[in-house]
Parts: structure tokens; sequence; C-alpha cells
């Protein structure tokens, strides 16, 4: 589990395994190498759309500011 496993699933930027499980890491990479160029893309856009919604520094900050105001 894990919040970065939560993350990842729900911006759907990637894959998850659990710790120590060595085969489902393996399966993990062929299901990576077999997927086409345009869903990989696809997942590092997700993954920067959900960064840039979440986790910009400016967004943070200003609902800091809310938050203290």
């Amino acid at each position: 589990g894990g919040e970065s496993k939560k993350i990842i699933e729900s911006s759907q930027s990637g894959i998850c395994t659990e710790t120590g499980d060595e085969n489902q890491l393996a399966s993990s990479i062929m299901k990576l190498f077999s997927l086409e160029k345009k869903a990989i893309e696809q997942m590092g856009i997700n993954g920067r759309n959900f960064y840039e919604k979440h986790f910009n520094k400016e967004k943070l900050l200003d609902k800091m500011d809310a938050y203290f105001t």
C-alpha cells in the first residue's frame, strides 16, 4: 500500500508492485515493455498533470496563505 501507490494508481502514471515480490516486479516490467509508446507517454503526462495540480509550489503556498489568513 502506501501513499505513493495511491498517487500512482489514482493519477494513472505508472505501475506499482508489492515490496519484495520479485515475480510481480518482473511481470510489471514486462507489462511496461509491452505497452505502446503512446501509453507510456500518457503515463508521464498524467504524472506531470497530477504534480501540477497537487504539488506545485505556488499552489501549495496559495493554499497555506488561504489557510492562515
